[in-house]
């Protein structure tokens, strides 16, 4: 009976009847789960597969994962936009920076001597001393090209007798008596006629000098307009960062050709219209030169001050620099006379160097040596010139917060 039964089944299972999973020993269809029971399914030849449905993955309870009770569900994460992390993320470091406390850098005090304290301090940095040099290299490189032609050209127009300057008076004896007579002689001849103290003071040479300046003087613009445009941008960055007490002046302008070019331009423009007065005002007396000097250095930083406190390219007077005039009345006092002296120190070197060797032909070591000395002292005058300049702008700044602080105690009183 039971092989019999055996054989039906095989039968049955070859006739296409529905398939059913055979149960393991000792197991029956009935005692099984009803997630283990897989419908069977049919491919096309006609043989019955069995295939297990995968049971649902149950984690124990030793290794649940854990969910922070402030994030939000999955469902709701996956709906967060960019902006609202960014949002987030922007609200934790503003709470993060509230909770620190900003430290405001305490101002620089004013030195008791604002004209003559820590003045050098800048040329202690190598950066600082390194511009400078180069500034001086360059002004030095110009004037070898500029001193021989302003000397050689000087030297030709005596020789030809075409300076008034270079005529002397002398008397000669003749029969009827002594006869006074205008003698051209050379340059050399007319040093040689000068004694010690006329030498000292330049006495006739004086008067070639300026002659010649009068002439050739333009000569010299071939030198200092390239050395202005390579210079401007650095002493106005002296101004502005000595102004803030800042006496280590480790920042630099921009370098690059349109910036320098505007800067250069705009201290044109404030140099020429400070100068005009003077030069119109004192060319009715023959010294339209000395007048531009004069005016240049009495007007100059008024225009300076007043355009760089509004934030503007062109301002004659500003309300602020009226009132700092008033207020630090000695500052600019001691301005207009330290200003005076370097220029007159300048003015007084560079003429020694261009008239040396008009009257006396020199080596081209002695002229190598000569520039040089001169293109330093230029530069270390160019320096101190804006340097104190910044330092009454600080003074005028320190004394107009001071003013304005007290006007607002006696108003809070």
């Amino acid at each position: 009976m039971d092989e019999n039964n055996n054989v039906n089944d095989l039968e049955s299972s070859s006739s296409g009847k529905e398939f059913k999973e055979v149960p393991s020993p000792g197991d029956s269809p009935e005692s099984l789960p009803e997630t283990t029971q897989v419908p069977a399914l049919q491919n096309e030849s006609g043989d019955y597969y069995g295939v297990e449905e995968p049971a649902p993955r149950v984690y124990p309870a030793g290794r649940a994962v854990e969910v922070d009770s402030e994030d939000s569900p999955a469902s709701e994460q996956t709906d967060i936009s960019m902006e609202t992390i960014y949002s987030r993320r922007k609200a934790a470091e503003h709470q993060s920076e509230a909770g620190q406390k900003i430290e405001i850098p305490e101002p620089v005090p004013l030195p008791a001597h604002p004209f003559l304290t820590r003045l050098l301090r800048p040329l202690v940095n190598p950066g600082m001393l390194l511009k400078l040099g180069c500034l001086a290299s360059v002004l030095w490189g110009l004037l070898l090209i500029s001193v021989p032609l302003f000397q050689r050209s000087t030297r030709n127009m005596f020789k030809e007798g075409m300076q008034p300057g270079v005529s002397i008076v002398v008397d000669l004896k003749a029969p009827g008596g002594v006869i006074r007579k205008n003698v051209d002689v050379t340059a050399d001849e007319l040093t040689a006629r000068l004694s010690s103290a006329e030498r000292f003071f330049l006495g006739k040479k004086s008067g070639i000098l300026f002659g010649a300046w009068r002439r050739f003087g333009y000569l010299f613009l071939f030198a200092f307009i390239p050395w202005g445009f390579c210079a401007i941008p650095f002493l106005l960055q002296i101004v502005e960062q000595t102004s803030d007490g800042d006496d280590k002046i480790a920042m630099w302008p921009d370098l690059s050709l349109l910036p320098m070019i505007g800067r250069f331009a705009w201290f044109l423009l404030l140099s020429a219209t400070a100068g005009i007065p003077g030069y119109l005002l004192f060319g009715t007396v023959g010294l339209a030169r000395l007048g531009f000097v004069i005016s240049f250095l009495l007007i100059f930083p008024v225009f300076y001050l007043s355009t760089a406190g509004t934030d503007s390219y062109f301002c004659l007077l500003s309300k602020n620099v009226l009132r700092g005039m008033k207020l630090a009345s000695a500052a600019w006092r001691n301005w207009f006379f330290i200003s005076f002296l370097l220029t007159f120190l300048a003015f007084f070197l560079f003429f020694f160097v261009t008239g040396d060797g008009v009257f006396h032909l020199r080596s081209g070591v002695h002229l190598l040596l000569l520039t040089l000395v001169c293109a330093l002292f230029l530069t270390l005058c160019a320096f101190l010139f804006f340097r104190i300049l910044g330092r009454l702008a600080w003074i005028m700044r320190d004394r107009l917060q001071a003013e304005d602080a007290q006007a607002t105690e006696d108003i809070a009183l």
